[in-house]
């Protein structure tokens, strides 16, 4: 009996669908259409949206059409999204830190600055492999639990879950992998909310 393909294609679209420049770009969005005091004009919005979401993502299609990088392949491509993840959101972090924006900005500025940084030191100086893609999909499932609630938290619960089945199911990380990025992540914005919450 032919084995089903549906998991493998449901997992890849999982995957495809909550990269972390997806996941901070929806949680844009969500704070653009529910207001809550995190974004304070169009600076804001401008420079989250280009720090967090656009720059980081521009690794796919620079890892694609760059030869070089090309050549590289899946690793490269990995080690490119890192690079523009780190220089992105530590750009919104400055950012935050030299203009009047909101305290809850600086949160989200905080923790993903902080985790990205936490993220790139372990997995070049370490033998440990921590997930990105946990790591940076938590994160906006944390800053919509905090800011939003109830209403925000069992769903964010239910697709990290996704997440993670996603991802053991495509053997893209291993569970220990996946729960340390998301430990990062839980580190970036405990400081975080420590101070600015």
């Amino acid at each position: 009996m032919k084995k089903s393909v549906f998991p493998m294609k449901a997992a890849k679209i999982v995957r495809v669908a909550t990269v972390p420049p997806v996941m901070i770009g929806g949680l844009l969005l969500l704070l653009m259409l529910r207001p809550c005091g995190t974004m304070r004009g169009a600076a804001d919005v401008i420079v989250s949206v280009g720090a967090f979401a656009l720059l980081p993502a521009l690794a796919y299609p620079l890892s694609m059409i760059v030869p070089k990088w090309r050549a590289g392949g899946r690793p490269q491509q990995r080690r490119l999204a890192i690079i523009l993840t780190v220089v992105g959101y530590v750009c919104a972090f400055a950012y935050s830190m030299a203009t009047g924006c909101s305290d809850k900005l600086r949160m989200l500025t905080v923790g993903y600055a902080v985790s990205v940084v936490l993220l790139a030191a372990i997995n070049a100086f370490t033998h440990v492999h921590a997930s990105g893609h946990a790591s940076g999909s938590t994160g906006p499932i944390l800053y919509a639990s905090y800011v939003y609630g109830a209403a925000a938290a069992l769903p964010g619960v239910i697709l990290y879950c996704a997440i993670i089945w996603a991802s053991l199911k495509l053997k893209r990380h291993t569970l220990r992998e996946f729960l340390c990025g998301t430990g990062i992540c839980f580190l970036g914005f405990a400081l975080a909310v420590a101070l600015y919450g």
